[in-house]
């Protein structure tokens, strides 16, 4: 089995079922890489991920404007609960 990239091991802290028992500080020593750059790498990927999502979302609505993205987000939220 080959073994994973830094993109796969960090998508597993997308999930909280993915994330049960991973420390980002033992993924550090994974990736041979500071904690403090994990922790970076970890907000990137989210904050990257949420506006890829929220891209998504408002290319389903007829008037993307800030206010329904942010409505139509929460009812995407309150769906995946």
């Amino acid at each position: 089995m080959e073994p994973l990239n830094k993109f796969q091991i960090l998508t597993r802290f997308l999930t909280p079922e993915s994330s049960i028992g991973l420390d980002p500080t033992t993924v550090a020593q994974e990736l041979t890489i500071s904690p403090e750059a994990c922790d970076k790498a970890l907000q990137r990927l989210r904050r990257d991920f949420r506006e890829t999502v929220k891209g998504l979302v408002a290319g389903t609505l007829e008037n993307p404007d800030q206010e329904s993205i942010r409505e139509e987000m929460g009812q995407l939220q309150r769906a995946l609960i």
